[in-house]
């Protein structure tokens, strides 16, 4: 029984031993990734892992700041002076890019921008601008301090223009600004708006039998047919735009 008894306490505690390793082992290997120093359990490891896990940090923050475009994600504190040097080198070159780009100013850190860059990004950021501002239809993203006189005439001409054309689809009157409309335009426009109002509202006759019938049908099987409806009475059987049951001399 005894034997019995340290067999099994024995196997209890090799298996214990067995899962206590695997942990260590895949800790070790998280931490020798580098890139999860947060998931490293330093209290597991021995000092020569300790060491090695530093290394490998500072590799993956290395690597992580010399792309330039995470600054935020970069841990300087890791950096000797050699690579911190580097490092503001990448994130120049990216932050540049960005900045050149135009479409993107709040993202420009123009504080790394040398003088002639600026110029550079100001030209980016003027044509990117224009582009916006041309297309007529985001007058809310067009920055009109940006604009020379003559591009602020280009640019009112297509506000102008996309905007008569949303005005005379006649469907949508609260995206319609008035004030930039002629007076022909505006008789247009109050035309456009009320055959729009009427195409949403006008049901044909057809429509009305077809809805009319299958109310008819469904009232007839609970309460017998011609209790009520249009067309009940000998009329033509479909109603009016106003909701009324039509008459022959309609």
């Amino acid at each position: 029984m005894l034997s019995v008894v340290l067999a099994i306490a024995f196997s209890v505690s090799a298996s214990a031993q067995t899962g206590s390793d695997a942990a260590r082992r895949e800790n070790l290997r998280l931490c020798l990734d580098g890139g999860y120093p947060s998931l490293c359990r330093r209290s597991l490891l021995t000092q020569s892992e300790v060491a090695l896990a530093d290394m490998a940090e500072r590799r993956q923050n290395l690597k992580t700041c010399l792309n330039g475009r995470y600054p935020s994600l970069c841990r300087r504190a890791l950096l000797t002076s050699s690579e911190q040097v580097q490092v503001d080198v990448a994130e120049r070159r990216e932050n540049l890019k960005t900045c050149l780009n135009g479409s993107y100013p709040s993202l420009c850190r123009r504080a790394l921008l040398t003088p002639a860059e600026h110029v550079q990004v100001d030209e980016a950021e003027r044509r990117k601008n224009l582009k916006t501002c041309v297309d007529g239809r985001y007058p809310s993203l067009c920055r009109k301090v940006l604009l020379s006189q003559s591009e602020r005439i280009q640019v009112e001409a297509a506000e102008r223009r996309e905007n008569l054309k949303t005005c005379l689809d006649g469907r949508y009157p609260s995206l319609c600004r008035k004030e930039l409309l002629t007076q022909a335009e505006q008789v247009l426009v109050v035309a456009a708006e009320k055959q729009a109002n009427l195409d949403t509202r006008t049901v044909t006759p057809r429509q009305y039998q077809e809805s009319d019938g299958s109310q008819r049908s469904g009232s007839s099987r609970s309460r017998g047919y011609g209790s009520g409806g249009c067309g009940s009475r000998g009329g033509p059987g479909w109603r009016r735009p106003d909701g009324k049951c039509a008459s022959w001399r309609d």
